[in-house]
């Protein structure tokens, strides 16, 4: 009897972790095209403009926090991520998870 549940379980969790891989691979890509500016150097129409990017960005993860909220911490870990991303991550993470994780996000975003 188990065998006739776990059957379509195991033919299923490919397509599920397919999917979730796919979500991580679009929140990757809005981050890339996000995230790529300084805010020092913007002029305020680029800053409301980038501010309505980064709305996007908090708003896709927002909608499915449970399976993106990995895909971002891992962004926020990968090789040269860009610290302003970092320090806005960490702030979208403690929108929906006080965590000391969110908060040394936000304290490695600041800087070495």
């Amino acid at each position: 009897m188990l065998a006739r549940w776990c059957a379509p379980l195991l033919f299923a969790a490919p397509i599920v972790c397919s999917a979730q891989e796919e979500r991580c691979t679009q929140l990757r890509t809005l981050i890339g095209s996000t995230y790529d500016f300084r805010p020092s150097r913007l002029t305020d129409a680029q800053r409301k403009a980038k501010s309505g990017e980064m709305e996007r960005v908090w708003n896709m993860v927002r909608a499915d926090s449970t399976d993106l909220a990995p895909c971002l911490i891992a962004e926020t870990e990968r090789p040269g991520a860009d610290p302003w991303f970092v320090y806005d991550a960490g702030g979208l993470l403690a929108s929906f998870e006080q965590s000391a994780r969110a908060n040394t996000l936000m304290l490695r975003g600041c800087g070495p």
